[in-house]
């Protein structure tokens, strides 16, 4: 968030690494409880490059043979070290995967999908995934728009052939717990002819 929207310039996860988790987080890996057990190690791999906002590893993930049980996993995360660093991202498993002595967990690249919806959502994806050069928005603006976007590819209508109307340049807080906030209160022109009616917030 803080790089997508410009609040400042964090430092960028320079690999991927898939970990197994019997509890799942509920913010960070602290939260959770990831396997520890039996030559575990959490997974290298890479991400697809991505243009629509979407990616997904370009590989099939593939772990150590288990030596001993590793109990029953519930959930995946995505760290930016093979041991402690950040978890980037998690998400429940569909149905929970019980491993046991002589196993060798892998996963399609297919059951990791991964995307954002927002307006720099390839960019952003690409930054925190370690993808190619991604360039960092310089600004900021805030529109109005009469249909909201379904996709990244599909931009929806905004509002921006009535008099008075103009995008607004924003401010946003540094996010800590990921969530950020404009810095101030955002006011428009006054309408001079009709806008028609707002349904939506474009970044």
């Amino acid at each position: 968030l803080n790089w997508s929207l410009g609040t400042s310039t964090p430092s960028r996860p320079s690999a991927m690494y898939m970990g197994l988790f019997v509890d799942a987080p509920s913010s960070d890996a602290s939260t959770g409880t990831e396997v520890s057990a039996g030559d575990y190690l959490r997974a290298p791999f890479t991400f697809a490059s991505t243009i629509t906002g979407t990616t997904y590893p370009t590989s099939t993930i593939v772990y150590n043979q288990a030596t001993s049980s590793w109990g029953t996993v519930v959930c995946a995360g995505i760290f930016d070290a093979q041991t402690n660093g950040n978890l980037i991202a998690y998400k429940n498993l569909s149905a929970s995967l019980s491993i046991d002595s002589g196993d060798i967990p892998l996963f399609l690249s297919s059951s990791f999908i991964c995307s954002l919806t927002s307006t720099y959502n390839s960019a952003s994806l690409e930054w925190v995934f370690a993808i190619g050069s991604p360039t960092k928005p310089n600004s900021v603006y805030v529109g109005l728009m009469t249909a909201a976007p379904s996709s990244y590819t599909n931009t929806g209508t905004e509002v921006q052939t009535v008099p008075a109307y103009s995008r607004l340049s924003c401010s946003f807080s540094s996010a800590s717990t990921g969530y950020v906030f404009p810095t101030s209160q955002k006011v428009w022109n006054m309408a001079t002819a009709s806008w028609g009616t707002v349904v939506a917030v474009g970044i």
